[in-house]
């Protein structure tokens, strides 16, 4: 009768457990703690810090992609080891060209050498339908906007930077810069500028198409932009270093810190600025998941997100104070509804409107 007592008693216990959402891990009882990176990832439980903290001190260390620059990131990953010793933070940082398929490649390979991808959202598709990315939950997710989240639970907002115009003040001034896109035709700025062959000027074709048209892209590449095939934050130094006296592929974030500096560069925005969503995901078959949640969960939170805005970005988290954005924005992934078909001819159009021009 003790051991039927005993075996009624356990059976009611998960009952009640199931009935309340508590979670139960398939075919081994409420009592089994996760461990796996699935498991780590679905798990809501009030001792979830506590479980990733102490998988995090075994695991000692975890492997962080980015495209971010290493001015932003920096101060990141040095406030995240202040606040979790026990875990070494080591980068591997390229543009979302060279990111992407070294991923996919080592994916294939079954090579599982990254725990976090923090970038922008435009590239992560080839990886999330290659099943390199896994679905997570943060309690983080709260303090945001459900509009900003990825309905799918692949990745969250960490930050927003907007692409403009970027200028050397050694060389121009503030009233003289163009201040929209119509100014770019002017005939003084014909063989002075130059824009990104990354994505960032890929997007920047794409917004002009969409805002201007076709004619008016072909006005544009009357004017002998030049095309370096660099990234944005290269671009900048470029325009600091005056060998590009103005560029409309710039990001404000990176003028911002450069501005810090005392660099002379300065930044206005020709509407509507293409918004550059970063984000960060976890990966499905992450060497260190306890550790990998745990710096998403850092990048997402109000200590994190206000070094993203000291350093200049934008934050969609409920209430933080951003940098001054008043001006129309456009969120090429959202008002393209094939966004990557676009994608494609607008690389297209920029390699015949001005590299083959």
């Amino acid at each position: 009768m003790y051991r039927l007592a005993l075996i009624t008693s356990a059976l009611l216990a998960l009952a009640v457990a199931a009935c309340s959402g508590a979670p139960v891990l398939p075919g081994v009882g409420s009592a089994t703690r996760p461990s796996s990176m699935a498991e780590l990832a679905a798990y809501g439980g009030t001792d979830r810090q506590q479980i990733l903290e102490e998988g995090a001190r075994k695991e000692g260390t975890l492997m962080l992609y980015t495209s971010s620059v290493d001015t932003a990131r920096r101060p990141l990953t040095d406030a995240f080891v202040k606040k979790y010793p026990f875990i070494k933070v080591d980068v591997f940082r390229a543009s979302n060209e060279e990111l992407v398929p070294r991923m996919l490649e080592e994916f294939k390979a079954n090579r599982n050498a990254f725990d976090v991808l923090e970038t922008t959202s435009d590239s992560l598709d080839p990886v999330i339908s290659g099943g390199l990315m896994q679905v997570y939950k943060s309690p983080e997710f709260a303090a945001y906007p459900p509009a900003s989240l990825d309905p799918r639970g692949f990745f969250a907002p960490v930050r927003e930077s907007y692409v403009g115009l970027g200028f050397n003040t050694n060389l121009l001034k503030l009233a003289d810069v163009p201040k929209n896109l119509d100014d770019l035709l002017d005939p003084r700025w014909k063989g002075q500028m130059a824009i990104a062959g990354s994505s960032t000027g890929i997007r920047f074709v794409g917004n002009v198409l969409l805002t201007k048209g076709d004619d008016f892209l072909k006005q544009l590449s009357a004017q002998d932009i030049r095309v370096q095939q660099i990234s944005g934050r290269a671009l900048a130094d470029l325009v600091i270093a005056g060998e590009v006296p103005l560029s409309p592929t710039i990001f404000d974030s990176h003028v911002a810190a450069s501005k810090q500096q005392k660099a002379p560069i300065d930044w206005v925005p020709l509407e509507p600025t293409v918004v550059n969503l970063g984000v960060a995901a976890v990966a499905a078959k992450a060497p260190h998941p306890n550790a990998a949640l745990l710096f998403a969960d850092f990048l997402l939170s109000q200590e994190g997100q206000k070094i993203y805005v000291d350093n200049g970005y934008g934050s969609a988290r409920t209430g933080m104070t951003a940098a001054a954005t008043e001006f129309k924005k456009r969120y090429l992934e959202n008002d393209v509804p094939d966004y990557i078909d676009a994608f494609d001819k607008w690389q297209k159009l920029m390699s015949s409107a001005f590299i083959q021009a």
